[in-house]
């Protein structure tokens, strides 16, 4: 058996333990207020959504068997031409919706946010190192974004990132072209892994966050790591909970 293997067995029985105390009918006594709400962020072509099915697959399966709500991110549902700022104002707005409405599920155990405030303020940090905004722009927006109001809501956060060569390597196995894109080329991609580096390092105090780097780790490995940490934070919160029921 290999070791991502034994770390999933060793993980499954601790999901179902939390599955049961979040499950929305009380029927096992003192219970989660809400779901449990990660975020997920990262660099295009880091694995973010390879890892993304593979982590719902795990919770959504028997013996886990939790309900999972899997928000879509930003770019899925908004419209229009592309045009920044005014594009990352737009993800931002949307995921704060689903911030805020997430915690009101009395269905869903688990709520899995693909791309929220957090990579916002990564964009943000891109934008003004690209001289898109202006630094104070920049510091005024990801002091909202990045505030206890905005992050008490998260449970925990992932954030994806990996080497901007690897990753090109990685669109070339798919792409139908070698000429590079708005986003998927070293020198954007090369800026926003420095970005993500940046946000983790202010939110890695405010809220658990784990620092993903796929560079060389294949799509299994980085998917239980994934695992462990959305266990672990639903572990604290659970014993945070049943220690204080008011939440206060």
């Amino acid at each position: 058996m290999e070791k991502w293997e034994q770390d999933l067995a060793e993980l499954t029985p601790r999901a179902v333990v939390l599955r049961e105390w979040l499950d929305p009918l009380p029927v096992r006594g003192t219970r989660a207020k809400g779901p449990l709400m990660l975020e997920e962020a990262g660099q295009p072509k880091a694995g973010k959504t390879c890892q993304k099915k593979l982590v719902h697959q795990f919770f959504r399966r028997a013996p886990v068997s939790m309900q999972v709500n899997a928000l879509p991110e930003g770019p899925e549902e908004l419209l229009g031409y592309r045009e920044e700022p005014r594009y990352t104002y737009q993800k931002l707005l949307y995921s704060l919706k689903q911030v805020f409405e997430g915690p009101l599920s009395t269905y869903y155990h688990l709520d899995v946010l693909d791309r929220g405030p957090v990579d916002a303020a990564a964009w943000f940090y891109c934008h003004e190192g690209h001289g898109v905004i202006s630094a104070e722009e920049r510091d005024v927006v990801t002091a909202f974004v990045l505030s206890p109001r905005i992050l008490s809501d998260l449970d925990g956060c992932v954030i994806v990132i990996c080497d901007p060569k690897v990753s090109l390597a990685r669109e070339a196995t798919v792409a139908l072209s070698a000429k590079p894109g708005r986003y998927m080329n070293e020198e954007m991609l090369g800026r926003l892994n420095r970005a993500y580096r940046t946000v983790y390092g202010l939110v890695k105090d405010r809220v658990p966050t784990l620092l993903l780097d796929t560079t060389d780790e294949g799509p299994k490995e980085s998917t239980v790591r994934v695992i462990r940490h959305i266990v672990e934070c639903g572990e604290r919160r659970m014993a945070r909970e049943k220690l204080d029921p008011s939440g206060s």
